[in-house]
């Protein structure tokens, strides 16, 4: 086999074993995805949690899931095998407001180390718009990055629970 076709047919390999997720530099247009933990992660379920206090009156925080909870508004974490979750704090208001760790806007991915531990990683950048907001749901796009191997863009749909969903 000559040399060119034998770096022919190593580019070809090389170029078949690339499907990796690109990591996101702003928002996508496609349903909330990205990797935590550096494993692809999809969000199923999103919903606001007003059980959690935030530094701001008027902010929400928003829990997003990679599977369907049996309860749309859960009181604890399901029986499900991947624990990989983010949470983020915005305000109620059809408006993009910036995310970054150590302020009082924070994105957190959320996912068990190999030895069971919980990890909490806060995003150094991102942003979240809400687009819609309604009695049952909230309408907006997210984007985050802690890392290339933790990070998340995308759109999402989120059930508002009250405090009594919670109890």
């Amino acid at each position: 086999m000559s040399i060119n076709r034998c770096c022919l047919v190593i580019f070809i390999g090389l170029a078949g074993c690339t499907n990796a997720k690109s990591v996101a530099t702003d928002y996508v247009e496609a349903d909330l995805s990205g990797q935590i933990d550096g494993r692809d992660w999809f969000y199923k379920h999103a919903y606001t949690d007003p059980t959690i206090k935030t530094p701001n009156e008027d902010d929400v925080v928003f829990v997003f899931l990679p599977y369907i909870p049996k309860d749309k508004c859960p009181k604890s974490q399901d029986d499900a095998s991947d624990h990989r979750s983010i949470m983020v704090a915005a305000p109620q208001q059809t408006k993009q407001v910036k995310i970054k760790a150590g302020t009082q806007r924070n994105l957190v991915f959320q996912y068990d180390d190999k030895t069971g531990d919980q990890v909490a990683k806060s995003a150094k950048k991102g942003k979240i718009k809400l687009l819609k907001i309604t009695a049952d749901k909230v309408v907006g796009k997210l984007f985050g990055r802690f890392s290339d191997t933790n990070w998340v863009s995308g759109n999402f749909t989120a059930i508002v629970c009250n405090s009594l969903d919670l109890r």
